[in-house]
């Protein structure tokens, strides 16, 4: 059975290619999306693209044990385990510090942060009003508009809201975002896990059901 991936412009899946460089610290060169025709292709230029040596462990372990021992070393919390809740870990007072300094040492973000969505909605509200003020009054549209920008910036920047809940799924997540920087040897990879993360992070970015990424899947 095929599917079309509809509603999914050039532009979306190249922010996703760049992901999946960042995270396996690889760079596609000379890729013209436009000439693929499905999403089998595109697995396969991405996976031909890393050379890296064969190595058949799990690279989930590699991230939970690293983020286990960094934060039994930074907070003594102990007996970690994938169900454990990150709200326990980074308690909302302390939440921005400690992820800080969790990145600090990881050298990279986690991402884990997000506005509340009623606040988020607010000023996704105020920026559309300006918009529409600029046809009546110019002066209080500008004033509007800079308003909802510098509200949106902010929540963003200072959002304690987690994204996700749990210590396995942030472990996941640094696998899918940062595969080579998590893994002990960073020059390796285990085959077995790359399709798989290159689906979740198809699934995940562009918001679409993984039962619609099969092989021909049309692009």
């Amino acid at each position: 059975m095929k599917y079309r991936l509809e509603n999914i412009d050039l532009g979306d899946l190249e922010d996703v290619v760049i992901k999946l460089e960042d995270s396996f610290g690889i760079q596609l060169t000379g890729i013209d999306l436009l000439k693929i025709n499905n999403f089998g292709e595109l697995t396969d230029i991405i996976k031909e693209q890393i050379e890296f040596k064969n190595e058949e462990s799990c690279t989930s372990q590699q991230a939970f044990y690293k983020l286990k021992k960094i934060i039994e070393k930074e907070f003594g919390i102990e007996n970690l385990n994938p169900k454990s809740e990150l709200s326990e870990i980074f308690p909302k007072r302390e939440r921005l510090l400690r992820i800080k300094q969790i990145e600090k040492k990881l050298d990279f973000k986690l991402k884990i942060t997000q506005p509340k969505s009623i606040l988020l909605k607010i000023f996704g509200y105020l920026f559309i009003t300006s918009l529409l003020l600029f046809i009546f009054n110019y002066k209080i549209a500008f004033m509007v508009f800079i308003a909802s920008i510098i509200g949106i910036w902010t929540l963003h920047k200072f959002g304690k809201e987690l994204s996700i809940n749990t210590f396995g799924e942030l472990a996941e997540k640094m696998k899918r975002e940062n595969y080579s920087k998590v893994r002990r040897n960073k020059n390796s990879i285990n085959k077995n896990e790359i399709e798989k993360i290159i689906i979740d992070t198809f699934s995940i970015e562009l918001d679409i059901e993984k039962s619609e990424l099969g092989r021909n899947a049309l692009i």
